[in-house]
Parts: C-alpha cells; structure tokens; sequence
C-alpha cells in the first residue's frame, strides 16, 4: 500500500459538498489523507450531538498518513504476524466477519468480538466496557494486550518502531520528533478518525424528506424500530441526526441464553466501574451499517442479524411477529451507508 507525505493541506471542504459526495450510488471515500482531513472536518461540523472539537485540532494530513500506515503494518505486533487491520478488515467493515473472536499474535483468542472502527470519531467511549475514553488511549489497548499485539511496552515498541528507516521520515514529518510512545498512539488515532461512513437510506427518507429512499416494508420495519419493538430507547434517533447509540451500557439478558460454562466468565461494565448495577453490562453500539458487521455482540455469538432480533423478542418478550422481524431486519439493512472509507 502507498503512502505519500502530503506537503500542503488544501481548505476543508464545505457542508454542501461532502454531503453531496456521500449520497451518489456506492463507492467509497478517498483514501487520500489530504481528502481524509477535509471529510472529517465537514463530517464534525454536522454532528449534533458531538461535535469533537478536540479531536479536530489534532489532525493533520501527515498523521492520518503515518497512522494509515501504521494501522496496516504487522510490524507493530511482537510476532510481526497481526497488524490493526487482520482484526478490524476495512472489506470486512472494520472487523471481523468470519470470525467471533480475533485471534492474536500468537493466536490465542481475544475475549470478545472486535467492534466494528465505522465512525469511531464519535463515540465517546471505546471498548465494550467503555474502558477507554478516546482513541489515543483505547490504542495502546490491543498493542499491550498479550492475546492480541503482544508487545511488553508502549517503549519497547517506539524503539522497533525507530529501528524502521522507512518510518523516519512519517514520524518527522508527522510529529517532528523519532516514533515514542506518544505518537504512534496518536497517530493511530488520527487515522481512525477519518473512518467516517455517509448518509444511508435511512437519513436520506427522514432528514432529506425522500419519501422513496425506503421500502413499505423497511417503513414498516422503521415503525416496529421506535414502537412495538422499542429499540429506539437505547438506539437513539435525534431530530437532525441519528446516531443509533445512546452511549449508555445496559444488560439486555443476554448472559443467560450463554452456555453454562460460559456465563459469568465476562462482567462486562462492571470490571471498569465495581459498581453491582454494572455486571453483565456492555455498550450500546450504533447500529450505523450494522449488516456488515457481523457476527454480533460483545463475544460475536449471534451470527445474523435475524438471530439477533430473535434473541431480543424472546428476552424482552416483544411478542413480533416472524412477517414483523422480517420488517425490522429490512430496516436495519437500510442503515448501510452508500459513501464508506
């Protein structure tokens, strides 16, 4: 994969056009960091619920160049065997479709399924337990975790990482400084930042008033979503923007349809917080293209999308209809954005 340091960073695009580029059919985002900058600029000026100012201020085209290139390269694991990308595949939606639980450097297997990376600028907790608050430190996560990345330290890594010649160049022009501990997790960062997806039919019938954006069927699906179903309580539709995701952390029952010498084994929330109110409990994720992310929850058991409406109908007692989850798997198809990274 080619990478180029960028020597100028053109003026952000507007609103307008970055809207416009996201609802032509298909295709996906460009792969240039001078472009990835300036979308990611337009897409945070449209966020109503978090605009991520902060997260803006760090971003250059040189450090989303040298975190593309990082996110991509085995190098960064111990065993030179598993780069960011084997567990989070950018054809695979930014995680792992053939796989309920990504296998490391040494493949053992992680404890749970890898979250999807779409639009990770928003979110304001990373991990299925919220333990991280922004991508710099939810970074050094995977590269720490022995089952994943194996490295001993964030140390031992910047000084491999500074025996790479081709990378002096990224990291000067990036940082001004050799790789440390600091800016290969904030160049990463940086790099996941601009993972932002477009509109989907969805946003095009509600916000864009385009009545012909969804099916009968899907509207009917919308229907169940915010009523009978009562999915819209934790997946959150706001009145210019839908996110799909509270942020919040909930049990949902989920633990006891686990096999026996399975339940327990994870306490969710409650390993961040000790809190008794938090065992069991996992992050709302947002359902944004959620039908190319599959397999489903934290440990990636559910396999479909239809497995997972069926589990939710049986623990909360929903009383669907199989015509009725039928519509609501519609619906959740049509969350697929046209424009993706």
């Amino acid at each position: 994969m080619a990478h180029i340091l960028w020597k100028t960073v053109v003026p952000a695009l507007s609103i307008g056009v970055a809207l416009s580029a996201c609802t032509q059919d298909g295709g996906r985002y460009s792969s240039n960091p001078v472009d990835a900058l300036n979308q990611t600029k337009a897409y945070l000026e449209q966020q109503e619920a978090y605009a991520g100012t902060q997260q803006l201020a760090t971003l250059t085209a040189g450090r989303i160049d040298l975190g593309k290139k990082l996110f991509h390269d085995k190098r960064l694991s111990a065993s030179g065997q598993v780069a960011c990308a084997t567990c989070h595949n950018p054809s695979e939606g930014y995680t792992q479709n053939k796989r309920s639980l990504p296998a490391g450097a040494s493949q053992a297997l992680g404890g749970r399924n890898a979250p999807s990376l779409y639009d990770v600028i928003s979110r304001r907790t990373l991990f299925h337990d919220g333990r991280a608050a922004s991508l710099e430190s939810q970074a050094k996560g995977p590269l720490l975790n022995q089952r994943e990345m194996a490295n001993t330290s964030m140390e031992a890594l910047a000084v491999r990482m500074r025996g790479y010649r081709d990378y002096e160049r990224f990291f000067s022009y990036a940082y001004g400084a050799p790789a440390n501990a600091g800016n290969i997790a904030a160049a990463l960062a940086a790099y996941q930042r601009t993972l932002i997806t477009g509109p989907n039919r969805f946003d095009l019938w509600r916000y864009q008033n385009k009545a012909s954006a969804l099916s009968p069927k899907e509207v009917r699906g919308y229907q169940l979503f915010t009523g009978k179903a009562r999915c819209s309580t934790c997946h959150t539709i706001g009145p210019k923007s839908a996110p799909f995701t509270d942020e919040g952390f909930h049990q949902t029952g989920y633990e006891r349809t686990k096999p026996e010498a399975l339940r327990g084994a994870d306490l969710g929330r409650f390993a961040v917080t000790g809190q008794p109110a938090d065992r069991f409990a996992f992050r709302t994720p947002t359902l944004r293209n959620i039908a190319l992310t599959a397999p489903y929850m934290h440990d990636g058991r559910l396999q479909s999308l239809h497995a997972v409406v069926s589990f939710f109908n049986r623990e909360q007692d929903l009383q669907l209809t199989g015509d009725e989850q039928d519509q609501l798997v519609a619906f959740l198809r049509a969350l697929t954005s046209a424009k993706r990274p």
